[in-house]
């Protein structure tokens, strides 16, 4: 179940990033100031990049390959969240 835990964390760090993109969209939509948009659009573009490259890693891949050797010992919610991880990729 090691490797499981391992893509899970891997997953909530790209949440998280997704979630930092989300306020910076919506701040860029709401507060910012007229010349500082090319700025946060930066921000923005190197924080999706850094999710790009976390989703594409053949670290996630051969977690997710070693995952599902574990599948006998994962519950059916993390069954059916490795599913859904595999397929979203």
């Amino acid at each position: 179940m090691k490797n499981y835990l391992l893509l899970e964390e891997e997953i909530k760090q790209v949440t998280r990033i997704n979630n930092i993109i989300t306020l910076l969209y919506w701040d860029l939509s709401t507060c910012m100031p007229v010349n500082a948009g090319t700025s946060r659009g930066e921000d923005i573009a190197s924080l999706t990049t850094i999710v790009y490259d976390i989703l594409r890693s053949d670290k996630i891949f051969d977690l997710i390959a070693r995952a599902k050797e574990e599948i006998p010992q994962l519950d059916q919610w993390q069954t059916a969240n490795l599913a859904l991880i595999e397929k979203k990729l």
